[in-house]
């Protein structure tokens, strides 16, 4: 399937002006004074009546190339199979929910957009090790980078719109990630963690992982450890009003480290783990660690 910007076939169907994750509704009857509806549910299943439904059903219409898809309202039969068809001809999982991935697919995000599904993606692209961005649903400068470094680690068009071919990697790597038993990504040490007194401060922790190995990383942590140097330090980022700098920790799965690093997502109980590669990055993703203090 050839990708188009919503912009392009806006004129096709005289409906719809889009603008990632914010959809304006426009035609001849409205007045001006009319304020603009703004696509705020990011999830829609058969069963659904809602007025953005119709909207979703008027992007099929042009994306799928179902023009005789009839404009309801109404998540029904014929919509779930239109999804399913866009679904398929996007090489996204054949559901037929109109999730993030398929909403987001639909629209081509791209910078400048704002809107809830401009968070959602943000919000897989931090899951998969990009955390220097905020899911804030803005689209800007660094949710770009974050895409085209994402889009470079899966050796498709880097041209930082989020499109069908960047929503069905997203997913694939998701699904690969909960089906595939991952190996740590570091060998822990053979030994249980250092002795430490009874009453040791003990966390369950939101685990991330993060890699120096990327474009324009200085490979400097907050406390001046130079990950170029070696790339098998093992340091996290932490929240210093929780773990303070410099502190020894031992983590679950991945040994002992250094409490070295901050993050601009990485708040309350949430580490991000330094590994060599970006490929081990994304194929950590998200889960639940405990954290030893050691000193």
């Amino acid at each position: 399937m050839k990708p188009d910007r919503p912009s392009r076939f806006i004129r096709r169907i005289g409906l719809p002006i889009a603008a990632a994750g914010v959809l304006f509704f426009t035609q001849p009857a409205l007045s001006e004074a009319e304020e603009a509806v703004q696509l705020t549910t990011t999830e829609f299943e058969r069963g659904i009546e809602h007025h953005e439904v119709g909207i979703l059903q008027q992007l099929l219409a042009v994306q799928a190339g179902i023009e005789s898809l009839a404009i309801t309202d109404k998540y029904d039969a014929d919509t779930e199979e239109a999804v399913k068809r866009f679904q398929e001809q996007a090489d996204l999982p054949a559901d037929g929910i109109a999730g993030p991935h398929t909403l987001g697919a639909l629209l081509m995000l791209s910078k400048g957009d704002q809107g809830a599904l401009v968070e959602e993606l943000q919000k897989l692209l931090q899951e998969w090790g990009y955390d220097q961005i905020e899911a804030d649903g803005i689209f800007g400068p660094l949710t770009k980078q974050a895409v085209e470094a994402f889009q470079a680690s899966q050796q498709i068009a880097k041209d930082g719109i989020a499109g069908p071919q960047t929503y069905a990697k997203l997913a694939k790597v998701e699904q690969a990630a909960q089906e595939a038993e991952i190996e740590p990504l570091v060998q822990a040490a053979a030994t249980e963690p250092a002795a430490t007194d009874e009453g040791a401060t003990v966390f369950e922790m939101e685990a991330t992982a993060y890699t120096a190995d990327c474009q324009g990383c200085s490979g400097m942590t907050a406390t001046g450890i130079n990950l170029h140097e070696n790339r098998q330090q093992k340091v996290i980022a932490v929240d210093p009003d929780v773990i303070p700098l410099g502190t020894r920790v031992y983590v679950e799965g991945y040994g002992e480290a250094i409490a070295g690093d901050t993050g601009g997502a990485i708040k309350g109980n949430k580490i991000d783990l330094h590994v060599p590669t970006k490929e081990e990055a994304l194929s950590f993703g998200r889960r639940t660690v405990t954290v030893t203090i050691i000193e």
